[in-house]
C-alpha cells in the first residue's frame, strides 16, 4: 500500500523545467487555478488560488508554514512576498523542482527531497498541500486502503501543527465517475502511481483526527485552467484564456 514513488514523481515532474516553462505561467504554478471570471488571465487566477490557501491558514503575523508538494516554489514565494511566511519549508520528490526552488528562493525558505512520511520537524503554524493528494494512493488500492493512507496523512498533519494550526488542502477528486477509472493513458504514462479521492474518503479519513471547517467544490476550474494558453511576445509577457 502506498502512493507514487520517487521514480513515479520524477517520471512526470523531472521531464524538464524547460518543458514546463512552455506552458506554465511565469511563476510556474501548477494544478487548477481559481478564476473569478472566465476572462481572468491565468496568472491572476493562479495567484488567487495561492492567496486563498495562504489566507485559509488564518496566520496572525508571520508564520512557519509547510508546503507538502511544493512544486517549483510558487506558494512559498507568494507567502514570503506577502510577509506572512517566516522560514517556510517545502517538500518535493522532484530533484528539478528542488533545484528550481533553491535558485528562486535562496535562503528565505528550505526545501527537502522527501515525502511527508519521511519528514520530521517541530510543529508548523500551518500546512498547505495543493495537488499532491492525488499522488498518495494507487489505482489498484481498494477504498479501505485508500482511506487508511489518507488517514496517515491527516495524522501526520495533526502531529505537525501547533494547537489551533490549520491544513489547507486542494485536490482533484472523483465526482460521480466510478473510482479507479482514471484514463489508463494518464494513469500509466502521465501520472503513474496515482489516483483520485472521493470526498467521502477524505471525510472518513479525517474523522477523529482533524476537524473539517469548510469544503468548497469548484469542478469547472480545472477545465478552465487547461483551456488557458501561454504566449510571449516582444511587447508583453502575458497570459490569455481562450
Amino acid at each position: 500500500m502506498g502512493g507514487a514513488t520517487t521514480n513515479d514523481i520524477q517520471h512526470h515532474y523531472d521531464v524538464g523545467n524547460d518543458f514546463y516553462s512552455l506552458w506554465l505561467d511565469k511563476h510556474f504554478v501548477y494544478s487548477s487555478a481559481r478564476p473569478e471570471r472566465d476572462t481572468d488571465p491565468l496568472e491572476d487566477a493562479q495567484l488567487k488560488k495561492l492567496d486563498y490557501h495562504i489566507d485559509a491558514l488564518g496566520l496572525n503575523g508571520k508564520g512557519r508554514v509547510l508546503d507538502v508538494g511544493c512544486g517549483w516554489g510558487a506558494l512559498l514565494k507568494r507567502g514570503l512576498d506577502r510577509g506572512l511566511f517566516q522560514n517556510p519549508h517545502g517538500l518535493t520528490l522532484s530533484q528539478q523542482q528542488k533545484d528550481a526552488c533553491e535558485t528562486s528562493l535562496g535562503t528565505d525558505a528550505t526545501v527537502s527531497l522527501e515525502s511527508w512520511e519521511e519528514h520530521h520537524a517541530s510543529p508548523y503554524d500551518g500546512i498547505i498541500s495543493i495537488g499532491a493528494f492525488e499522488h498518495f494512493v494507487r489505482t489498484d488500492d481498494d477504498r479501505e486502503a485508500k482511506t487508511a493512507r489518507y488517514r496517515r496523512f491527516f495524522n501526520f498533519c495533526a502531529e505537525h501543527l501547533v494547537p489551533g494550526g490549520c491544513l489547507s488542502l486542494q485536490t482533484i477528486g472523483y465526482g460521480v465517475m466510478p473510482g479507479g477509472k482514471l484514463n489508463r493513458f494518464i494513469a500509466d504514462k502521465i501520472f503513474p502511481g496515482s489516483d483520485l479521492p472521493y470526498l467521502a474518503e477524505i471525510a472518513d479519513a479525517a474523522h477523529g483526527v482533524m476537524n473539517i471547517e469548510s469544503v468548497e467544490n469548484r469542478p469547472s476550474d480545472y477545465a478552465w485552467t487547461c483551456s488557458c494558453l501561454l504566449y510571449t511576445s516582444d511587447a508583453a509577457d502575458d497570459l490569455l484564456c481562450v
